[in-house]
């Protein structure tokens, strides 16, 4: 039998009924590949659930620091080594440019034009103890508005030069009466510079790309998502574990969860699957989680038509990310792959789309050594491309071959 050795069976092609919502279609293709977790950790979230309120119960200095605390004088540890003034410039917020000093944590000029001399409420929180990560909440408050600004900062050289550097800035915009929230905006590029001296701080990528894996539900900018990604596809051993692709899949899922109507996001996430089940056939221990991976993609791919059942690149995009597999290591899986060309084909308003479409059919009817069948589809592409070059050639080979095997039978005969 065809991959016998290979222990899962091969991927069922019954259609799955679609869900109403977009976001559960997303969950339920993410709930089918779970990434890796430490040995314990569920055991470990349970006591820290019951340990951590007895610790801030009793540890004060556990708690963020507020400005009013700085003035009472628990200026530890969170502000140990900064003092003065720093600038947090971010132009893709709405506030661009805001100036607090340490460590009162006192706003001293801020780049809103309106109310200038408004009040701001502050705390400086630690929020990753390995990477020195803190954040720094900002939030100023109208009759109408609520503005929260929050910088995630990573502190450097805890002693007394300590330096901050930018890792992630997000503000939103809230109706203060109703809770309604009327924008987000979230960067990576903001700069800190101490009025004390010293350069400009630039983004630390590695800390916020390992931030976003971890918290990729605090991630809601496609751009931030985006470039993480990249960081981490040219930083793989940063990866849990590394060179898995588990970050970057993360990361991906994160995309369609905020915009499920997009197509490249889950044909990224289908590549990554099914490359991670190559490695395990391969090397089992070098992938130990690629086992399933081309049933998962799959999975997540019909997942992704329902949000994008109207759109043609879609169906193309889905079927030419799986064809490599049909290609090279199940051919069951042209199934999958034609049935979806095929509905590209049906959708398809363009020539160009048309004839596209139609070639990669012929293409993978003759791998699948069915030449009638690839012959019709290339005369399909004619039919809206007359002078459509690929296609005439592979008419011609097909028809040599079909007259040379015509020929090879008679002289048996």
């Amino acid at each position: 039998m065809l991959f016998s050795h290979v222990s899962e069976p091969p991927p069922e092609y019954t259609p799955e009924p679609p869900t109403t919502s977009p976001q559960a279609n997303v969950k339920a293709a993410k709930s089918l590949y779970p990434l890796p977790r430490a040995p314990g950790l569920l055991l470990r979230k349970k006591l820290t659930a019951l340990v951590i309120p007895l610790v801030l119960a009793g540890l004060q200095g556990a708690s963020p620091l507020t400005a009013a605390e700085v003035h009472a004088g628990n200026n530890a540890p969170h502000t140990s080594g900064l003092s003065g003034e720093y600038t947090l410039t971010a132009q893709d917020l709405r506030t661009r440019k805001i100036r607090v000093q340490f460590p009162k944590l006192k706003v001293i000029s801020h780049s809103l034009e309106e109310n200038p001399r408004r009040e701001w409420e502050s705390t400086f929180t630690p929020c990753w103890k390995e990477r020195n990560l803190y954040r720094l909440h900002l939030r100023s408050q109208t009759a109408t508005l609520r503005r929260d600004i929050e910088y995630l900062i990573r502190k450097n050289s805890p002693q007394n030069a300590a330096t901050l550097r930018p890792v992630l800035a997000t503000e939103t915009v809230t109706a203060a009466d109703r809770g309604f929230r009327l924008s987000r905006q979230q960067t990576l590029d903001f700069q800190i510079k101490g009025t004390n001296g010293g350069k400009n701080q630039e983004t630390d990528m590695k800390t916020a790309t390992l931030w976003a894996v971890k918290n990729p539900e605090s991630v809601y900018e496609q751009n931030v998502l985006i470039r993480c990604s990249n960081y981490m596809w040219h930083h793989q051993a940063l990866d849990d574990p590394p060179g898995s692709f588990n970050g970057i899949i993360e990361l991906t899922f994160r995309r369609v969860e905020l915009q499920p109507k997009m197509v490249d996001p889950y044909s990224t996430i289908a590549w990554l699957l099914w490359s991670k089940w190559v490695t395990w056939k391969k090397s089992p221990e070098d992938m130990p989680d690629g086992k399933g991976g081309i049933k998962k993609a799959i999975r997540v791919l019909r997942q992704g038509k329902v949000p994008n059942s109207k759109n043609p690149e879609y169906y193309f995009e889905a079927a030419t990310t799986m064809m490599p597999v049909a290609q090279n290591h199940r051919p069951e899986i042209y199934r999958f792959v034609t049935d979806y060309l095929k509905q590209a084909n049906k959708l398809a308003q363009d020539d160009g789309m048309h004839a596209e479409t139609r070639k990669v059919l012929g293409h993978c009817y003759r791998h699948m050594e069915k030449p009638e069948k690839a012959i019709a589809w290339y005369r399909k592409v004619l039919d809206v491309e007359s002078d459509h070059k690929i296609a005439k050639k592979y008419i011609r080979k097909l028809r040599q071959a079909d007259k040379s095997n015509d020929d090879s039978g008679n002289e048996q005969n």
